[in-house]
């Protein structure tokens, strides 16, 4: 049972044959016993009982994982649907308009989030697994946006089959948008025979109405703060401003504020110092929550800024699960609670939720990322390398893709792929050269150290300390991690723990120290040294 249970996945048996034989090892006393215990106390009548009640608890439960996870069986069909949702088409003749087409494919495929028995997958069906495929549907969609109406045409079609299932034509007022996407989702839950819950009946049962033009200049903004760049994040704020100057109670402009604002340190907007931001990203968050308490994307703000900003880990923990509650298909959410959690050291667990995010939205660079960088987390190189490459099949100018590849490459040792991911990123070419040099025996640590520290007033601390640390010199890596804590460097606080960079440290008290200063808690620091 303890075997079973380990924390460690590998740990615990590898299969169901596995536990089967060491639960019969048990009932004869066959096997290698656990401390204390004796074959005469494993072969009492009592303990004969507590095997057999364990035998079937460990059946029934392997039993539940193949039914409802791991499919493929004649119980395939009671696992929960798949729907897969591809970028809606806009049908209109004005391309300007594709904002607002990706806006409401993004909010249709939040609120089929909501439902817990559903499985949602933006994209195309390409990914899915057998088993998945075999139960999943196509949400199909256009968009003609006309003034201030609106015009979806949706229909499903199931995957395995091509053959259409379902499909309908919406044409509503931009007020009663908000109502709109819950219409869609509700009906698409029915079609593919999705359970509701009261709880999901009571998301889905927002009626809040929205200014058009407003909630316009919220769809162009956020499609601006999606680039995350300095210059699409002012582009945000600006669209986000006119939204609240159409509409005063606009919660979600409120929300996109927030948002813009709690990301200007992490991005270097200009003109802001980090105290200011992170001030105006409260206020906002706090704005939108007075007028919208249910608003998940404003929890979600929240629940950041508790954790880049004032490093409240649980408070800012319970703002995640609370947004998870309100919004569980808001892709960026997962994306920050995975980060959250990878800073905690919690490998598995942060993996999982970008994996999630990147599951919701795989067409935004950003999110792909972040599941790169959470692969190179976990040790996944060659996974890290595939995904960093995805990231600028997007967007071939990402810097921080070409970043993310040169760790993984890093660590598959290919030292002058390194070289070349790192000057694509924009790093300094001495130091990017002094690292390979040092990795390849051919230049002295010394010389690598020196090498380095030249750029010190270029680059930010955190990369001066991915540098050193891969050129192997600690003092200087612990000088520069301690100066990224001072800032308040966000990649630090969220890599820190787990980058496998930054392995060579941890037996170190200096490194104790460093998570100190940062603010894990306990129990992470315990699970992250070695």
């Amino acid at each position: 049972i303890t075997r079973a249970l380990a924390k460690v996945p590998a740990d615990r048996f590898g299969g169901a044959e596995r536990l089967a034989a060491a639960l019969e090892g048990a009932r004869t006393g066959a096997h290698e016993l656990p401390a204390g215990a004796t074959a005469s106390s494993l072969t009492s009548p009592s303990m004969k009982w507590v095997v057999v009640v364990c035998a079937v608890l460990a059946i029934a439960g392997l039993a539940w994982v193949f039914r409802f996870t791991i499919g493929g069986s004649a119980d395939s069909a009671a696992a929960s649907p798949v729907v897969v949702v591809p970028p809606f088409a806009n049908v209109s003749a004005d391309s300007s308009q594709d904002y607002m087409v990706a806006g409401i494919t993004e909010a249709v495929i939040a609120e089929l989030a909501k439902f817990g028995d559903l499985i949602v997958v933006s994209g195309t069906p390409e990914r899915l697994s057998a088993d998945d495929a075999e139960r999943a549907v196509t949400l199909f969609g256009s968009v003609t946006p006309e003034g201030e109406r609106l015009s979806i045409i949706a229909r499903l079609e199931e995957v395995s089959t091509g053959r259409s299932i379902w499909g309908d034509n919406y044409d509503r007022d931009l007020r009663g948008v908000l109502a709109l996407y819950s219409e869609v989702a509700r009906t698409i839950a029915q079609e593919v025979e999705a359970e509701l819950t009261p709880e999901e009946e009571a998301l889905l049962s927002n009626t809040r109405t929205v200014d058009p033009e407003a909630y316009n200049f919220y769809l162009r903004g956020r499609f601006h703060w999606n680039r995350r760049s300095p210059a699409g994040l002012l582009r945000s704020v600006e669209y986000f401003e006119q939204a609240l100057e159409v509409d005063s109670t606009s919660a979600l402009a409120y929300a996109g504020l927030a948002d813009a604002y709690v990301l200007f340190p992490q991005y270097y907007v200009p003109d802001f110092s980090q105290a200011e931001a992170y001030g105006e990203a409260e206020r906002f968050a706090r704005s939108a929550l007075d007028r919208d308490s249910t608003l998940g994307e404003a929890r979600t703000a929240l629940a950041h800024l508790r954790f880049i900003a004032h490093r409240e880990w649980s408070g800012a923990e319970a703002e995640f699960l609370r947004a998870l509650d309100l919004s569980p298909g808001y892709a960026v959410l997962h994306q920050w609670f995975g980060e959250y959690l990878l800073a905690k050291g919690n490998v598995e667990e942060g993996l999982a939720e970008v994996r999630r995010a990147f599951q919701l939205a795989p067409q935004e660079p950003v999110i792909s990322n972040a599941l790169a960088m959470g692969l190179w987390c976990a040790g996944q190189y060659d996974e890290a390398a595939e995904q960093a490459q995805h990231s600028l099949n997007l967007d071939s100018d990402y810097s921080l893709a070409y970043y993310a590849l040169a760790l993984a490459r890093l660590g598959q040792a290919r030292y002058s792929d390194v070289e070349a991911a790192g000057l694509a990123a924009g790093l300094p070419a001495g130091a990017v050269a002094a690292v390979r040099g040092v990795l390849e025996g051919n230049t002295a640590r010394e010389d690598a150290v020196q090498a380095i520290s030249e750029f010190e007033s270029d680059v930010d601390p955190f990369q001066m300390a991915v540098f050193y640390a891969a050129a192997g010199a600690m003092e200087p890596t612990f000088e520069s991690l301690g100066r990224a804590e001072a800032q308040g460097n966000v990649h630090a606080l969220v890599f820190l723990t787990t980058a496998p960079v930054f392995e060579f440290l941890r037996d170190d008290p200096r490194y104790e120290l460093l998570l100190i200063a940062f603010g894990v808690p306990t129990s992470s620091r315990s699970a992250v040294k070695h």
